[in-house]
C-alpha cells in the first residue's frame, strides 16, 4: 500500500499516469485512448475499489470487455458520468445497455455509452480524519489485520 497527498501524477512500475477528478476530462481523456488515475471515496465500490483509493481507468477496447461486476467509468443516459459497477447487461435491437450500480444493490442507471475499466491500484490519498471512522476500523481489522 502506498498513501499520497493530492498528485497531479503517480508513478506506477516506471510509468507516469496523470490524476484526473473532472469527469468530463476523464471521458475526453479515455476516448482518446489515455489511461488516467482516478481518486474514490465511499465504500460503494468495496472490496474491488476501497475508500481513499485511486482507481485505474483504461480505455475501453471493445464492448465485449464488459462483464456484470466490473468497475467502469461510464456517462449514464442522464448524461452523468461516473465510476461504478456492472450489475446487468443487456441487449435491445443491437444496443448494448449496461445497469449501472453498487456493491450495496444501488442502482444508479442505465448506460450505452462505457468507456474505461476501473481497476484497484492499492494507492491512496491520505486522509488522516477517515481512521476514526468505524467503517474504516472494521476495513483495517478484515484486510489490513490490525
Amino acid at each position: 500500500m502506498k498513501i499520497v497527498d493530492n498528485p497531479l501524477y503517480i508513478d506506477i512500475d516506471g510509468k507516469e499516469y496523470k490524476v484526473e477528478e473532472d469527469y468530463e476530462k476523464i471521458y475526453n481523456d479515455l476516448k482518446e485512448g489515455k489511461t488516467i488515475l482516478h481518486w474514490e471515496a465511499g465504500d460503494s465500490l468495496f472490496p474491488l475499489i476501497k475508500n481513499m483509493e485511486y482507481c485505474m481507468i483504461k480505455p475501453l477496447e471493445h464492448p465485449n470487455d464488459v462483464h456484470i461486476g466490473d468497475c467502469v467509468f461510464c456517462r449514464l443516459i442522464d448524461g452523468n458520468y461516473m465510476v461504478h459497477r456492472v450489475i446487468e447487461v443487456i441487449q435491445i435491437k443491437g444496443i448494448v445497455y449496461y445497469r449501472i450500480g453498487d456493491t450495496w444493490g444501488n442502482t444508479f442507471g442505465w448506460s450505452t455509452d462505457v468507456c474505461g475499466i476501473a481497476t484497484s491500484t492499492d494507492i491512496f490519498q491520505k486522509e488522516d480524519e477517515s481512521k476514526g471512522t468505524p467503517w474504516y476500523q472494521e476495513v483495517e481489522k478484515i484486510f489490513f489485520k490490525k
